[in-house]
């Protein structure tokens, strides 16, 4: 097994240039499917992603009964309602799938599915008629728990799998302990290699085994991911394939300006970074954000540096700081 560390350098190799004259149409048309009465959030989240780490189109199917709820979240992802059964994503929205996906570079499967008889029905018929790259993520791949064998019938077609230990564990039959141990890598490549797919183990150090045996070892990433929502994120994020590298940037917000780290990265990283944000030339309140739960250490170094740079005139115009976004939302009043 041949072992590669992903760095910033080699992660540099694999984005592709995007050219300064294209439009939404040249970077790529996805499908997500998911969503159910009772998971509202992870469809979202996972359509988000998509839109924010480049994806030119995004569409959303959700079941018809949660649809009002993703069409007031998403806004520049398209949700469009599908027959459902009892909340969840059935047999009878395969046709309209189809359909949408015939539009499509790549489909992601699975975010806030649910879990069912009629819902594993529906993920093995689509991993048969699906031709398009397809990624699955948490029910996508609960619905596989007991017939991993099913993913041969892709041979030949490009197929993602995104397990935490929890689901790697159910899709095998090993024990947690088993899936933690020295033997990970090992494990992970076995099942690469066996199932002709890519497998992408979630955790400290997550592991990529490629089906020709390649495993590459990511090594960014904290604990600060250890919530509920980084995986439907992560989801798109592999589909899209097109993150710039990490650097600051300033995003326009309405009436105000949010600055943030790109990436997920160390504290030194995330300092080095917004260290070259420039405010001098805001005329709006400027709210800092910390992406990665440094909020505290952050906040102390950023306010000497916003304290060593700006007049008492340009600290006026209002420099705020937020540890999530229901603090941003709550400094503008929304």
């Amino acid at each position: 097994m041949r072992e590669t560390i992903v760095d910033r350098a080699y992660a540099r190799t694999l984005l592709p240039a995007r050219r300064e004259d294209g439009h939404k149409g040249d970077f790529g048309k996805l499908l997500v499917l998911g969503g159910s009465v009772g998971y509202t959030g992870a469809p979202y989240l996972t359509a988000g992603a998509a839109v924010h780490s480049g994806c030119g189109l995004v569409y959303l199917g959700v079941p018809e009964s949660i649809w009002a709820v993703e069409a007031q979240k998403c806004v520049s992802a398209m949700p469009f309602p599908l027959p459902e059964k009892d909340g969840k994503l059935c047999l009878a929205s395969l046709d309209a799938m189809q359909e949408k996906l015939n539009g499509c570079d790549a489909l992601a499967l699975g975010p806030g599915l649910g879990r069912g008889a009629e819902t594993e029905k529906l993920v093995r018929a689509l991993l048969w008629q699906v031709r398009q790259p397809l990624i699955l993520d948490a029910d996508g791949l609960n619905a596989l728990q007991g017939c991993t064998e099913r993913l041969c019938d892709r041979r030949g077609r490009v197929t993602i799998l995104t397990p935490h230990d929890g689901e790697f564990a159910r899709l095998t039959g090993k024990t947690l302990r088993e899936i933690a141990s020295s033997e990970r890598s090992e494990l992970a490549s076995r099942f690469a290699c066996e199932h002709s797919c890519i497998l992408v183990l979630k955790g400290h150090r997550t592991r990529i085994a490629l089906p020709d045996g390649q495993m590459l070892v990511n090594t960014s990433g904290c604990s600060a991911l250890s919530k509920g929502g980084s995986g439907d994120g992560l989801t798109e994020l592999i589909v899209t394939r097109d993150r710039s590298e990490r650097k600051a940037k300033m995003i326009e917000l309405g009436e105000a300006f949010i600055a943030l780290p790109g990436g997920t990265g160390t504290l030194e990283e995330i300092t080095e970074v917004m260290s070259k944000v420039s405010l001098r030339h805001l005329s709006a309140p400027c709210i800092l954000y910390d992406l990665n739960g440094y909020y505290e250490p952050l906040r102390a170094l950023l306010r000497g540096m916003i304290d060593a740079g700006l007049s008492s005139e340009e600290r006026q115009r209002g420099i705020y700081f937020a540890a999530d976004l229901d603090e941003i939302r709550a400094i503008l009043g929304r």
